[in-house]
């Protein structure tokens, strides 16, 4: 084997690892990784340089052979190093084989029509189409797949990606390669392999136009539940400067029938009632600041607007509330999670009858990475369950409420858990950071 074709061999073989880690998301140490990938290297250049010492000359049989087992061996790592589910896996080495052949069948296409073979070309043309691939998709495709792989809900569309990925490799490998590459045939399957590569470009572009749709829609999804908790924020600030309002008004216009029972009190020298009566005015007084639940400003501000709709209503409520006055994920996310919790507990109380015990219990707890809230309520024993989600009375489908806190679990990699028994109804969410 001369330099050239040497060089050629590591080129594609560098080429490969960088499609790689383009685009997926590695879930190894930087050590791991430098290993890991050293050994797929050196498995896959000594295939490459058997393959050419003994099968150079049945060239069906040295395409199959280096291809399936360089790819068997690119699998492997790629599966060691990243994570995803199964479908995402796959559908990522694919579409990174896709690549990979691509780059390779053009650059020798060309090195062979324009340039009669010559190797130097085919390097220059490998390392030009790498490149290219490389900054495209680390560019602008990663970010799309990424995010669209964050989301569990679009499994069935895996499937259908992977099948998209799984066809052009396998026309790529049976109708350019084998038994041998069209450019080593006749001039006439020029317009056979062209009109074929524009055909599965097309639906690679669809594709990739899909994945970018559905990423806005997700962006445009999440950024309509944060103008949600937004508005709920101000909707509580203003309720409680309205009541805040309103009390203040009331104590100002029975202030002076406060002051004639005061000081006939004290004209009496009952002063033992008087300092009852002045303990009584100022705990009215009191109450028109806000309840203090927690140290962070904004989810305090829906817990007191929350809680005290429970407590208007007649249900007793608990809480042992932990958070601290700075939380490391979005405050008025956490918040509008809060409030759709005890909001829920709160409709589930009021559905029972009058004359049940009705009570919203809160737990709350921040841990150096995480979360962890637990609500429980009394309930009528009909909750239906959809799966692990409960159904909502009003629409027969899963609450609002409830999808909001599951996507907010689902953002910050925790879990969220509902449950009932003995009519009392738990929700437990975690969430990591």
């Amino acid at each position: 084997m001369n330099v050239s074709s040497m060089l050629l061999n590591v080129l594609s073989i560098l080429g490969a690892i960088s499609l790689c880690e383009c685009i997926s998301e590695s879930k190894r140490t930087p050590w791991q990784k430098g290993i890991a990938w050293g050994f797929c290297f050196t498995i896959t250049l000594m295939i490459a340089l058997l393959c050419h010492l003994y099968l150079s000359s049945n060239t069906t049989l040295y395409y199959s052979v280096i291809l399936i087992t360089c790819m068997f061996a690119f699998m492997a790592t790629c599966f060691y190093l990243y994570e995803g589910s199964i479908l995402q896996l796959f559908f990522s080495f694919f579409i990174q084989l896709d690549a990979f052949l691509l780059v390779v069948y053009i650059g020798k296409a060309i090195a062979y029509y324009f340039f009669d073979g010559n190797v130097w070309v085919e390097v220059f043309m490998r390392l030009l189409g790498f490149i290219g691939i490389c900054l495209l998709y680390g560019m602008w495709f990663r970010k799309v797949y990424l995010s669209f792989a964050h989301n569990k809900k679009y499994k069935s569309i895996w499937a259908v990606l992977l099948s998209i990925a799984v066809l052009f490799a396998g026309w790529f490998y049976f109708v350019l390669l084998y038994p041998v590459p069209l450019y080593y045939k006749e001039p006439y399957h020029n317009i056979e392999m062209v009109l074929g590569m524009s055909i599965f470009m097309v639906i690679y572009i669809g594709m990739i136009s899909v994945l970018t749709s559905l990423e806005e829609l997700l962006v445009f999804r999440e950024n309509k539940q944060k103008e949600e908790a937004k508005r709920r924020y101000w909707e509580a600030q203003v309720k409680m400067q309205n009541d805040a309002f309103e009390k203040v008004r009331r104590l100002k216009h029975d202030l002076r029938h406060h002051v004639v029972i005061i000081k006939e009190m004290i004209d009496q020298e009952n002063y033992e009632k008087a300092d009852e009566y002045l303990a009584t005015l100022g705990a009215k007084i009191e109450s028109t600041n806000t309840q203090v639940y927690c140290k962070n400003y904004v989810v305090n501000s829906l817990l007191s607007v929350y809680i005290q709709k429970a407590l208007d209503a007649g249900i007793e409520v608990e809480n042992k509330i932990n958070i601290p006055e700075n939380i490391p994920i979005d405050e008025l996310e956490f918040a509008g999670l809060m409030a759709n919790l005890i909001e829920n507990a709160t409709e589930a109380c009021l559905r029972m009858p009058s004359s049940a015990e009705k009570f919203i219990k809160i737990n709350v707890q921040y841990q150096p990475n995480s979360f962890k809230v637990l609500v429980e309520n009394s309930c009528n024993n009909k909750v239906v369950f959809d799966g692990p989600f409960p159904v909502s009375t009003k629409t027969g489908e899963h609450g609002i409420g409830t999808k909001s806190v599951a996507k907010a679990a689902l953002k910050y990699n925790g879990l969220v858990d509902y449950s009932e028994k003995d009519g009392v109804f738990t929700a437990r969410v975690i969430l990591n950071f």
